[in-house]
């Protein structure tokens, strides 16, 4: 009894020694980061950049030790607000999407409508805890299958039970960390009045289900939204809305439509994912007026609403309409072209203003100071797709491709610099 009595105590002892680590472990980031910035001999500079990719991993399993010892003492602590569930599900969708896309992995995803629009519940443990199961099994199924399914099973009362299922094919053996998030997934379905179950029994039959028990706030359900969560990539009336287009254009405006829409459309993008909402706005409205000189009605107003929400709206569901709109963007300009020879004729690709290609390269430079890997892919990527007459910056675009595969980060830098100096 004086054992149990003692608890609490070391309870608190133990949270305070995980917090502890916090601090020495900023200080060793903050230090490896000033070498990376002042220092310019490139083996000092790869151990400093191999130091903060160590103290990420320790950050993540300092805050995995920190939930595992809370359900070693049974004090896991979930806080319960109203949230918008839609927000929730497009945040979870885009992250799916996100990572097996990296990965080259085929995904299905699917959001029963039938689900409430609003509950109460503890929103950032749910995404936090979903999201950390996708990643684990967007990494064991690889280049395989995923599924992610979020279904309406039950409910009782003002109770609403959730069932989240996670489907691979792939390898199912579980790495440490895969074996810490199903251990506090299972603890937090518990708390959340519900269970998690898991069956891994070989290359198709590794599946992950989560049931959690949410209050509901209200009776309207995601079928009462315009959003729709069925994952089908493209947009099927963008061929339409170009043939309408076709019968009546501007050759000269038609190209510079087909030059600048596409880029323009992933540059505003950039600029929302770093919250540079006065210079994505100016982006739409750039957009917005070629799409008026050449007739697209359809873009003009959709770019308007899209501006709008970039003000207003929710940033990850923003962030999702924008990424699929890009996605239109692309088809409509390939139907374009398809339609018109004269205006196909010496069409480059993302050519945009020098000053929006130099804010992308400051932009990977600052993600690489810190350490942002995946930012700094989706960055270099969008920057790879441009053509240019010269064959210098292709090469050097090809070259700081190669460098970024490697992780070699000094080199890169050295490449970004000199294709800035190009562009300037």
């Amino acid at each position: 009894m004086r054992a149990n009595n003692r608890l609490p105590d070391i309870s608190e002892q133990i949270k305070d020694v995980i917090e502890a680590i916090r601090s020495p472990l900023d200080s060793v980031a903050a230090n490896a980061e000033l070498i990376l910035r002042e220092n310019t001999n490139s083996k000092i500079n790869n151990s400093a950049y191999d130091i903060n990719v160590a103290v990420r991993e320790l950050t993540r399993i300092r805050d995995d030790v920190k939930d595992l010892i809370g359900i070693l003492l049974d004090d896991i602590e979930l806080n319960e607000d109203e949230y918008d569930f839609e927000e929730a599900a497009l945040f979870l969708r885009s992250k799916a999407e996100e990572r097996t896309a990296r990965k080259g992995t085929r995904l299905t995803v699917s959001i029963d409508k039938k689900l409430p629009a609003r509950l109460y519940g503890d929103v950032d443990r749910i995404t936090g805890i979903l999201g950390r199961l996708l990643k684990c099994a967007v990494e064991a199924a690889g280049a395989g299958r995923l599924q992610f399914f979020a279904q309406n099973i039950a409910e009782k009362d003002d109770l609403v039970y959730l069932k989240f299922d996670v489907s691979y094919s792939g390898d199912s053996s579980l790495t440490t960390e895969f074996k810490s998030v199903l251990l506090i997934a299972q603890r937090l379905a518990s708390q959340m009045g519900g269970k998690l179950t898991a069956e891994f029994g070989g290359s198709n039959k590794n599946k992950i289900s989560m049931i959690i028990a949410q209050r509901k706030c209200s009776d309207e359900r995601l079928e009462d939204k315009a959003h729709d969560f069925e994952y089908v990539a493209g947009n099927e009336n963008a061929e339409l809305d170009a043939q309408t287009i076709l019968q009546t254009y501007d050759v000269a405006e038609l190209k510079i439509f087909l030059n600048e829409a596409p880029a323009k459309a992933d540059l505003a993008i950039h600029y929302l994912s770093i919250r540079d909402y006065r210079n994505c706005i100016r982006t739409f409205r750039s957009l917005s007026t070629q799409a008026e000189k050449i007739g697209a009605k359809t873009v003009t107003a959709r770019v308007c609403e899209l501006a709008d929400e970039a003000k207003y709206g929710n940033y990850n569901q923003t962030m999702i309409n924008m990424q699929e709109f890009s996605n239109y963007i692309q088809r409509f300009c390939n139907a374009l072209r398809n339609g018109s020879e004269e205006a196909a004729a010496d069409i480059g690709h993302a050519i945009i203003d020098n000053g929006n290609l130099i804010a992308v390269i400051d932009e990977i430079n600052r993600n690489l100071s810190e350490y942002n890997m995946e930012r700094v892919e989706e960055l270099y990527f969008s920057l790879s797709q441009l053509n240019s007459d010269s064959d210098e910056l292709m090469e050097l675009l090809s070259k700081g491709e190669e460098e970024l595969l490697n992780l070699d980060i000094p080199e890169l830098k050295t490449t970004l610099m000199n294709i800035r100096q190009i562009i300037a």
